[in-house]
């Protein structure tokens, strides 16, 4: 939601700032989700819990697209301090299916568009009620640019 109100000093000059209102996001655990072009292998998506577990102690967990569900549940949980998204002394539980569901589109995006060389959500929010993308960035790069060789197909076992 955003609107767009009259000065405050009551002037209608064009050169006074708006001032710009919009709601407040509700509480929850912030996340980040990275879509990132390795040169070696191609795309990769990360996961980790916004803040000291991710900035400081490199507390990340990797995949590579396409995943399996299975892939994307040890993606998700892969973090030490991902324990916060289930209900950790007292914590509220998240929409863990709508965070997986941020996550696999994210894998889906990365795998399919070779173009976006990153693509990085922090945070993403995510609370009992679902989540909410609270900022995100996305770098582009011409898709002749690719580093990596063709797609490798992965077997699983």
């Amino acid at each position: 939601m955003r609107r767009t109100l009259a000065p405050l000093t009551g002037s209608n000059a064009a050169d006074e700032p708006d001032l710009e209102v919009q709601a407040m996001a509700p509480t929850g655990q912030a996340c980040t989700v990275r879509g990132l072009e390795d040169p070696l292998i191609g795309p990769v998506v990360s996961f980790g819990m916004s803040g000291d577990a991710s900035d400081l102690l490199q507390d990340w967990a990797y995949a590579v697209p396409p995943m399996t569900d299975q892939d994307l549940d040890q993606l998700v949980t892969g973090p030490k301090a991902a324990v916060k998204l289930t209900g950790h002394r007292g914590l509220p539980r998240v929409d863990m299916e709508s965070v997986k569901d941020v996550v696999q589109r994210i894998a889906s995006l990365k795998d399919n568009h070779s173009e976006v060389s990153r693509l990085e959500l922090t945070p993403l929010l995510a609370s009992p009620e679902g989540v909410r993308v609270l900022h995100a960035s996305v770098h582009l790069r011409e898709p002749d640019q690719r580093t990596d060789s063709p797609r490798r197909v992965i077997s699983r076992y």
